[in-house]
């Protein structure tokens, strides 16, 4: 069956799990779901298992954009998380991990834009706050896809 859209996830898929066999089966879903674009949700970062995901990467690939071509559409999906999210957890559970400003990040990107007619998705893991505050920023974007609500 052929996607004209962009299969994405927005992040919290990993909560304080104890159970491996919970966490396998997550994995195992979202290895299944073949997602175009995964961001990652605060949970994620602090409870994803490390032997599946490499999140100090996933955390330096925030801030790139991913094109995606689906047919004659050029998407660019961009996700961001913003660095307030984090504020539920104790000051050492991400210590060491540099988070970088969504705001500059998203200029950024829409600066590298491949065309005009590129559709844009902000895949943002911020909260409705955050995303009112990119929408009112950034009418440019196309779509913004919220998750932390």
């Amino acid at each position: 069956m052929a996607s004209k859209g962009v299969a994405a996830d927005n992040g919290d898929n990993f909560m304080n799990y104890d159970s491996p066999e919970k966490r396998s089966i997550i994995v195992t879903a979202i290895h299944i779901g073949q997602y175009d674009v995964i961001n990652l949700g605060d949970p994620d970062l602090a409870f994803a298992p490390s032997k599946y995901f490499k999140v100090n990467e996933m955390i330096k690939n925030q801030g790139q954009s991913i094109i995606i071509r689906k047919g004659k559409t050029t998407f660019a999906v961009f996700p961001v998380i913003h660095p307030n999210t984090m504020r539920f957890y104790p000051p050492n559970t991400f210590k060491g991990t540099v988070f970088s400003n969504p705001r500059d990040d998203i200029k950024k990107w829409q600066s590298s834009l491949p065309s005009p007619d590129t559709f844009t998705i902000l895949l943002s893991h911020s909260g409705t706050h955050k995303d009112g505050r990119y929408a009112r920023l950034f009418p440019e974007i196309d779509l913004i896809v919220g998750g932390h609500s």
